[in-house]
């Protein structure tokens, strides 16, 4: 299974508490509830628009690109880690320009994991640990300020992470979490929250929020428990800039919120999850290793028998929400197949789509962009970022890249029926 990122922190979930906001006083959001078969299947062939990198490409070169979006006019906004920069092409794959590079100055950014695009002509760049979005002029490249999350200092026994952002329709969220080392109980308490921002960045609206307390000696890593409806890929902005989000593991179900944070919508749809085999839950915990004061730590996993239901959602600048349910990775490592539940702008299930994308395959990573097209990024399956406390209250953050043996390589496909 492709994973975009997976962040390994020490939050274990042993007593949750989850906070959704409410409705207004005296409306019930819409109940929107879709069936298990699609009104309609269709398989689309993607074609080719442009390639860059590779073996036989002198002039591009490519670290390790881990998030790209659409930009204006059909350009397409790649994230290099590695490098530390963003490679900017046009609508035909020529290199237009590199924004920002690899420091602490104005403008600068070290092991940034996400990207996006705002509405006054920036460029966001996410950077997990300290927790802060640096801005650069799309067109120049020049620094434009920067947003920090604060509680990020380790000596103080906090620890800030910024896990997920997205500005868009008017709206600015933040996935973020605030981890305290205890060192005397040895335990780390967390916090993970889902927020509505106003034009300060300050916090405005709480959409979703998970407490955990976690022992240092041994863990416990519950599936149910641990679910986070601000995990990157289980929300999104649209572009009204309503707010959508997964709430739970084991059921279909999308609340959806308007930007003052009163839930607007559920949508729900009939859906056995798929089960997963002892080879599949074997990988996924042994993703996971976690280091305290250069000692492993054990792990008790309590692994569900079925998949998540809803593993990603995406909206489209068009309106239309792309879900991918627990069944529509299933082909991507053999076949370089992935299918999409696909609704319309008010939440009605409209057809399921199949796209096969050529080369595509176990050791990439397929984005679906705002506007539709499909970059295939190859020979870099997942990024994650480990965050380490120490004997002392100090933190380290040490990227775990998974490249494969392809060389790295941007091919961007539109979809064809």
């Amino acid at each position: 299974m492709c994973r975009t990122f997976w962040l390994l922190i020490a939050v274990c979930c042993a007593a949750p508490a989850v906070l959704a906001a409410a409705p207004a006083a005296g409306a019930e959001p819409a109940a929107i509830a879709n069936p298990a078969e699609p009104p309609a299947r269709e398989h689309w062939t993607l074609r080719e628009a442009w390639r860059q990198g590779g073996d036989d490409d002198d002039g591009i070169l490519l670290g390790q690109v881990g998030a790209a979006v659409s930009g204006p006019g059909g350009e397409v906004y790649a994230l290099d880690s590695q490098l530390a920069q963003i490679l900017v092409f046009d609508a035909s794959g020529s290199l237009l320009r590199t924004l920002g590079r690899e420091g602490e100055g104005p403008g600068e950014f070290r092991q940034p994991t996400a990207l996006g695009l705002t509405a006054d002509g920036c460029a966001a760049v996410q950077q997990t640990f300290p927790g802060r979005l640096i801005y650069l002029d799309r067109q120049t490249g020049e620094p434009r300020g920067e947003w920090s999350l604060g509680k990020s200092d380790p000596q103080s026994g906090g620890i800030g992470l910024l896990l997920a952002t997205r500005e868009r329709g008017g709206v600015r969220a933040v996935a973020a979490a605030n981890n305290t080392v205890d060192m005397a109980a040895g335990a780390m308490r967390g916090l993970r929250y889902l927020a509505l921002l106003d034009g300060d960045g300050q916090e405005r609206h709480r959409l979703a929020e998970l407490s955990s307390t976690q022992r240092f000696d041994r863990q416990v890593r519950d599936e149910l428990a641990e679910h986070f409806a601000g995990d990157r890929g289980l929300w999104e902005v649209g572009p009204d800039g309503h707010v959508y989000l997964v709430p739970r593991f084991d059921e279909y179900r999308i609340d959806v919120y308007n930007r003052d944070g009163v839930h607007v919508r559920t949508i729900t749809r009939d859906h056995t999850a798929r089960l997963r085999s002892e080879e599949e839950k074997a990988e996924q915990r042994a993703s996971m290793q976690m280091n305290v004061g250069g000692r492993e730590v054990e792990i008790d996993w309590k692994q569900q028998d079925r998949a998540r239901c809803v593993e990603r959602l995406q909206v489209l600048d068009d309106g239309s929400l792309w879900v991918s349910n627990s069944y529509g990775g299933v082909r991507w490592p053999e076949h370089g197949e992935r299918s999409y539940d696909v609704y319309d702008a008010g939440g009605r299930l409209q057809r399921e789509v199949t796209v096969t994308v050529p080369e595509g395959g176990k050791g990439h990573r397929l984005v679906l962009m705002d506007d539709g097209r499909f970059l295939l990024i190859k020979g870099l399956e997942s990024l994650s970022l480990a965050i380490g406390a120490s004997s002392t209250g100090t933190t380290s953050t040490v990227r775990q890249d998974n490249p494969t043996d392809a060389v790295h390589e941007l091919v961007c496909f539109e979809p064809r029926r």
